[in-house]
């Protein structure tokens, strides 16, 4: 069997996870910064307002990503099969910043941030289709988010669900949430070519992210 006789029998979302599956897993030099961003939650050894300055720039990507979707997901059959309204999420992360006694409406964009909002538009305006790449990335993210959100909770003393609402938007629920996120994806149709660029945008959200986390993290407090 040839390898693409192999990628084929694939679901759409396996091959969408196979061709970006070296940055989520930290192989790639860029995406070994991030995981040792997220290492330091887990072990608790991220400083309060290193976390927020994340919290700051999620909500302003969570924001700009969501305009996307809500002008593009009833014109496009691709958006309109797979986004929900449970979705969006930006609330949840102006509710962290208000707990953390952060006004939303103050909070600047990184560089890096400025350019992933860039890519979002450039994403929409070139196929509003591949904006589903993207939305696997900020989705799909939730599903190692909730373990985050137990170190986050345990490490700066949070209770319930206190600075922590948009790791967790779904609660216990994360699994059945992907679960039909997933089907819903792999319902559609996709020729090659269109996997190819899907793939190629997952990247570079990937990418994307990982830049906001380096600048994020360098930040000093009070600045």
């Amino acid at each position: 069997m040839n390898e693409t006789q192999e990628t084929t029998e694939l679901t759409p979302i396996q091959r969408l996870k196979a061709g970006i599956w070296d940055i989520h897993e930290g192989v790639t030099a860029k995406a070994d910064d991030k995981k040792s961003d997220e290492e330091s939650v887990m072990k608790g050894n991220l400083p309060r307002f290193k976390y927020v300055n994340g919290v700051k720039q999620r909500y302003i990507l969570q924001g700009e990503f969501e305009k996307h979707l809500a002008k593009h997901r009833h014109s496009e059959p691709y958006l309109n099969a797979v986004v929900t309204d449970e979705q969006f999420h930006v609330d949840k992360a102006a509710e962290d910043l208000r707990y953390f006694n952060v006004d939303p409406a103050s909070v600047k964009p990184l560089p890096a941030t400025t350019a992933m909002v860039d890519f979002f538009a450039a994403t929409a305006e070139r196929d509003p289709r591949l904006l589903l790449a993207i939305h696997y990335v900020i989705e799909g993210s939730n599903n190692g988010a909730i373990m985050i959100a137990r170190s986050v909770k345990q490490s700066y003393n949070l209770e319930g669900t206190d600075g922590t609402l948009h790791l967790q938007p779904y609660g216990n629920q994360i699994r059945d949430k992907w679960k039909a996120w997933s089907e819903a994806f792999n319902s559609l149709e996709y020729t090659d070519e269109l996997m190819q660029e899907m793939v190629v945008v997952g990247r570079d959200a990937f990418h994307h992210m990982n830049a906001i986390g380096r600048e994020a993290n360098a930040v000093p407090e009070g600045a």
